[in-house]
């Protein structure tokens, strides 16, 4: 039998994203059924079976909440005993609405038709957007496990609540947010430590009622707060131009320069003509640290050549900006391990910060 006769026997399960998050919270989404046991406050959240077409299953849930306006928070534990069948949950995407998928474990899979596959299994991290209409076909078969949670975000609520966020990833999300978005736009987030951990914590939580509900509502916007941070980063330091990049490196040369009386990031940009913003993000891109670690550093390895050469330990402290000496003290034993007093017949460390450092073109 062709994949194509396979594919139409499956069943198929249609609903609008707006029926699973709305404030009936997934009654009308054919597949689901309500728990016995219901841990958040009724208008809040609900928690609903894994999904299945005969029967609701015994293993495993998926809960819907709302956390804010605009702002669901929907978390899965589907045991890969669950489902008797193979079937397909074929979600329409409502209009101007994105997810933020974290995966610890299973298929993270998401099909959506016409416009190709998105995610990938295991643990991982995305941000998913297609155009208004689209539709994302859910798998669910037998011996298919899937643990995490997707966080359906709504447009008017980034711009409520994350105004400057969406201000620095306006080259990504610009024709999403305009509502012109004609691709599907499955954008890989770094899965931090503190995602992996948020996450897992939220699936094994006994918490019920209010207290449940609090949880969740804070650790959704953490994550989505974390995942907009990281691809703020990503869009600025992708659209960097070989100018900005020189105007950087002309930086990094004035902070080299002036480690005694450093001007401030605001002046720097604004002496070079820069956007603020863009040079911080530039300037830990092409460095790989801020431009504040960068000058601490230099600081401590300018110190350290100095105190080799029999410098006084007060005169290295002001020839690198400190007013205190025991501020410098503090600061150089962190660094180094010892008290700059104690620099006589040392060998020099290796810094972490490279004399030159080249870019691209």
């Amino acid at each position: 039998m062709s994949r194509l006769a396979i594919e139409t026997e499956i069943s198929r399960i249609n609903y609008q994203t707006a029926e699973l998050i709305a404030p009936t919270l997934g009654r009308e989404v054919a597949g689901f059924a309500a728990s016995a046991c219901q841990p958040y406050p009724q208008r809040y959240g609900k928690r609903l079976s894994a999904p299945g077409l005969t029967r609701p299953t015994l293993e495993g849930f998926t809960d819907i909440v709302e956390a804010e306006d605009g702002l669901n928070a929907i978390i899965i534990d589907w045991p890969a005993s669950s489902p008797a069948t193979t079937a397909v949950w074929v979600e329409t995407l409502a209009e101007q609405c994105g997810y933020l998928y974290i995966g610890l474990e299973g298929d993270g899979r998401l099909d959506i038709e016409g416009l190709g596959q998105a995610r990938r299994p295991g643990p991982s991290c995305f941000i998913t957007i297609a155009p208004s209409g689209s539709k994302c076909l859910w798998r669910v078969a037998p011996n298919l496990a899937r643990r995490g949670m997707c966080i359906a975000f709504h447009a008017r609520y980034l711009r409520r609540q994350h105004t400057q966020l969406l201000e620095r990833c306006m080259g990504t999300l610009g024709p999403w947010l305009a509502n012109s978005e004609t691709h599907l736009r499955d954008i890989e987030i770094p899965l931090m430590p503190v995602m992996t951990a948020a996450t897992a914590a939220l699936l094994a939580s006994r918490l019920e009622g209010q207290s449940r509900y609090t949880l969740v509502r804070s650790t959704v916007e953490q994550l989505l707060c974390l995942a907009m941070s990281a691809l703020a980063e990503a869009s600025a330091a992708a659209r960097l131009s070989t100018r900005e990049r020189q105007i950087i490196q002309r930086v990094r040369a004035a902070i080299d320069a002036n480690l005694a009386d450093p001007p401030r990031v605001e002046d720097l940009a604004r002496h070079f003509g820069i956007n603020r913003t863009k040079l911080r993000l530039g300037f830990k891109e092409i460095f790989g640290v801020s431009a504040a670690d960068y000058l601490h550093e230099q600081r401590m390895r300018t110190a350290f050549e100095l105190l080799e050469q029999r410098h006084s330990v007060s005169a290295v402290a002001a020839r690198v900006g400190y007013d205190h000496l025991c501020n410098f003290t503090t600061a150089f034993k962190r660094r180094f391990g010892r008290p700059p007093s104690k620099m006589a017949n040392t060998k020099p460390l290796k810094p972490k910060i490279p004399k030159n450092h080249s870019i691209e073109a």
